[in-house]
């Protein structure tokens, strides 16, 4: 199946978790809503934790991903559940999503 990239976000993070659909990534609720994909990418963190299950991800669980990698999820649900957090502060996180 094909997705089409309908926006993409940067967030600031440091030691606390972020949601995709916090005012920090900014993205638009209509992007969002029924988003199938998205690819997080880790710019400037020495390592990024991730999580889809609805639970906040920690600094030692989660889903690593180090500085210059990107994860790819798929699934509604699991978009609209999507958590980073850094080990680092002023870490720049990129969020693209796809419908």
């Amino acid at each position: 199946m094909s997705f089409q990239a309908v926006e993409t976000a940067d967030a600031v993070i440091s030691s606390t978790a972020v949601l995709i659909s916090s005012s920090s990534f900014g993205f638009a609720s209509t992007n969002l809503i029924g988003a199938q994909k998205a690819t997080v990418y880790a710019s400037t963190v020495s390592k990024l934790f991730l999580s889809i299950t609805g639970t906040a991800p920690t600094t030692i669980a989660g889903i690593p991903i180090a500085a210059g990698e990107a994860y790819v999820i798929t699934g509604s649900a699991n978009v609209a559940r999507i958590q980073v957090i850094g080990n680092a502060t002023d870490s720049t996180v990129t969020i693209t999503v796809e419908k």
